[in-house]
């Protein structure tokens, strides 16, 4: 993982699903990746439907959510979102 012609030494996971959030912070060592944090925040049912957002502001708040409880201070995040076709 390259940042800015530098190494990041640490990444947050992103899964934005259907009927929850999923947040994991890793960080780069000489062995691999390391866990540092794990968060995840329910939704409301209909609030992503097929991959879509519906309700954007109770995305970002549970987003916010994972990062305030979790002290997640990381910049770089990789995200996903389901693709139902």
């Amino acid at each position: 993982m390259v940042t800015r012609g530098r190494k990041a030494k640490q990444l947050v996971g992103l899964d934005i699903g259907s009927s929850s959030i999923k947040a994991v912070e890793l960080k780069a060592t000489k062995a691999g990746y390391e866990l540092v944090s794990f968060g995840m925040e329910a939704l409301a049912q209909d609030t992503v439907v097929d991959g879509a957002i519906m309700d954007a502001p109770q995305v970002a708040n549970a987003i916010t959510k994972i990062f305030d409880t979790e002290h997640i201070k990381t910049k770089n995040v990789a995200t996903s979102v389901p693709d139902i076709r």
